[in-house]
């Protein structure tokens, strides 16, 4: 019999042992863990008093990377795709300018199809003379086409401050990657890239 009590002895030291090293109290009903300092600004809390860590350091920091306006120049042309806003700045003005296209019409498989680009632009400052001789399409067979006229029938479009219009240009080209030059009087302003695709 006094084996058994030893043993059990045995069993409620351990055991007291055990919860002292874990820190745990006995006397009341909450359960306080704590890892760490808890005071630090990088640790939070709950309601249960319980507190945790935060982020390691290793991991890399988030960002916020926003797209930096594209500004075209005679002195700094500009590279850019369909559904950017290209602010272009000439002598004769600032206009805001956004291509979207190639628009191809549905279900056409052949390798030359007609296909519409559509100039939506907003003039800020003094007045845009845009002349279809300036533009020039090497489309996706390497072929380099130069437009002959806007989609409704002008070889000027003029726009004057406070000014807003959709311009329309339709070329047959071949499907592919692509680029339209802008170069107004033989100076380079901005190269729009674009893929024409009919599938």
């Amino acid at each position: 019999m006094s084996l058994t009590i030893t043993n059990s002895c045995r069993r409620l030291s351990l055991l007291l042992t055990a919860i002292a090293l874990l820190g745990v109290t006995t006397s009341g009903s909450a359960i306080a863990v704590t890892h760490g300092n808890a005071s630090s600004s990088q640790h939070s809390s709950n309601s249960n008093g319980y507190t945790y860590g935060g982020a390691p350091s290793w991991l890399p920091k988030a960002t916020t990377q926003v797209d930096a306006p594209i500004v075209a120049t005679y002195g700094k042309p500009q590279m850019a795709i369909p559904g950017n806003q290209v602010t272009v700045q000439i002598p004769s003005g600032t206009s805001i300018i956004t291509i979207n296209g190639p628009v191809v019409p549905p279900i056409l498989n052949v390798p030359v199809v007609p296909a519409t680009f559509t100039f939506t632009i907003a003039q800020k400052i003094g007045t845009l003379s845009m002349n279809i001789s300036d533009f020039e399409i090497l489309d996706g067979n390497g072929s380099l086409i130069k437009p002959l006229q806007f989609a409704d029938g002008k070889k000027v479009e003029t726009l004057s401050a406070g000014e807003k219009r959709d311009i329309k240009l339709t070329v047959e080209m071949g499907i592919g990657m692509g680029t339209m030059r802008w170069a107004p009087a033989g100076k380079n302003l901005v190269d729009w890239q674009f893929v024409e695709e009919n599938d």
